[in-house]
This record gives C-alpha cells, sequence and structure tokens, in this order.
C-alpha cells in the first residue's frame, strides 16, 4: 500500500466538493429569493404604514379641537342649567339635564376615540421600529448579495 492517492479518488472528492457547493449556492438563491420576497413585502408595508400615518395624524388633529370645544360647551351649559333651573319648570330642566347628558356621553366617546388613536400611534411606532430592524438587517447583508439580487 502506498500513501498517495488515486487520480479518480481526488477527482471523485473534487466532484463532490463541486456538487456540495453548487448544492449550497442553490440554497443560498433560494434564500436571497426569498429575502426579496420579504424586501417588497416590507417596502409595501412601509408605504401602507407612511398613508395611514398621514391619515390618522389628519383624524388626530381634526378630533382634538372637537374634544375641547365640547368640554367648554359641556361647563357652559351646566352653568346656563344651574342659572335656569331657577326660571324653567321641573320639566324643562329635565330635558335640558337629558341634553347635558347626552353631551357628557358624546365627550366621553370622543376622549375614547382620541385614545385609541393614541393607541394606534403607538402601535405604528412598533411597526416602524420593527421596519427598521429588518432594514437592518438587509443592510448588514454583503453589497454583493445585495446588489445581485436587488434589495439595495
Amino acid at each position: 500500500m502506498s500513501d498517495e492517492t488515486s487520480p479518480l479518488s481526488e477527482f471523485e472528492t473534487s466532484a463532490r466538493r463541486f456538487e456540495d457547493a453548487a448544492a449550497a449556492l442553490g440554497e443560498l438563491r433560494d434564500k436571497l429569493g426569498t429575502l426579496s420576497n420579504l424586501k417588497a413585502q416590507q417596502d409595501e408595508a412601509a408605504q401602507a404604514l407612511e398613508e395611514s400615518n398621514a391619515t390618522l395624524h389628519a383624524v388626530i388633529e381634526a378630533l382634538s379641537p372637537v374634544g375641547e370645544v365640547g368640554a367648554d360647551l359641556l361647563a357652559s351649559l351646566k352653568s346656563a342649567v344651574a342659572a335656569a333651573e331657577t326660571v324653567f319648570d321641573q320639566h324643562a330642566v329635565e330635558a335640558v339635564r337629558d341634553d347635558i347628558t347626552t353631551l357628557n356621553e358624546e365627550v366621553s366617546l370622543l376622549r375614547k376615540e382620541l385614545r385609541e388613536d393614541q393607541d394606534l400611534l403607538a402601535e405604528r411606532d412598533q411597526a416602524r421600529s420593527e421596519l427598521e430592524s429588518l432594514q437592518a438587517k438587509l443592510r448588514a447583508l454583503p453589497e454583493r448579495l445585495r446588489n445581485k439580487h436587488g434589495l439595495t
């Protein structure tokens, strides 16, 4: 027996290494394809977040004055009812009190909606943070791979 390796054995070893490398490259291509799809989904999600963010800010800006005006109106109505109790009969006072109760409920509902809008903003900020994390992971890929798969 000799320590020399036969050329056929070296060829088979090299062929197996090439097959293993080709399989690894195939897996890498599949993973990069998946990353490319994730990047496209990320871009779509980012645009949707931006659009919903703009809409949400517009709604919040539109509703904020309503809540303040409603609170001021409620205070004025309470004051007017207190002064009018001496003038109006009991029936009219009850009707005004019912109106004030209704207004109070509407103001409470507006406040609740504002809190929900604030919760949505917090969720949007969480989603944005996750989006930035994904972008950082994509940027961490070698530039050659990002360029090759259009992930720049």
